[in-house]
């Protein structure tokens, strides 16, 4: 199983349909942590929360599922990491990985037995890069493999489709 993971795009559309036309065609899940400044119809494939600059969209904030690789629970963190983790305390259903944005810098910290994830900005880092998202695979909750992949090297990837390059 393969899973998207972007978050901070600020209305930059153009970005995530680069991203997908790179990433999404083996791709199973697809998740936006918040701050796409979008509407519902135009995030399509990404599941996408209700970030603190996304005054008027009608995205909740947050979901939580269940997956082969465990249970995920998504959210935009503008309350910071350490209250996520305090939170999480809390939740009925202990998740086995966590992704927030917010902070626009990309980061992964396992901390009692959960993964917390930020795939950073794509459009607006903070991080000293052009722009970062997660791709995180897996086929089962002890087997996953991660990876922050950078925005500027999507220029360098060429596309096939019906045989023609783009």
């Amino acid at each position: 199983m393969k899973m998207l993971v972007v978050s901070d795009s600020h209305g930059d559309q153009e970005v995530l349909k680069r991203i997908l036309e790179v990433e999404g065609e083996d791709t199973q899940m697809f998740f936006h942590c918040g701050d796409s400044l979008a509407e519902y119809t135009e995030m399509f494939p990404f599941a996408t929360v209700k970030g603190n600059c996304d005054f008027f969209n009608k995205f909740n904030k947050h979901i939580e599922l269940d997956s082969p690789i465990g249970y995920i629970y998504v959210l935009h963190g503008e309350m910071g990491l350490l209250n996520i983790k305090r939170m999480v305390k809390q939740l009925k259903y202990k998740p086995d990985i966590v992704l927030y944005g917010h902070t626009h810098i990309h980061s992964h910290e396992y901390h009692n037995d959960v993964h917390y994830f930020n795939p950073g900005s794509v459009s607006k880092p903070r991080d000293g890069t052009n722009g970062t998202y997660l791709i995180i695979e897996g086929t089962m909750k002890d087997d996953i493999r991660w990876e922050f992949k950078k925005v500027e090297t999507l220029n360098n990837t060429n596309i096939c489709r019906l045989g023609v390059k783009k």
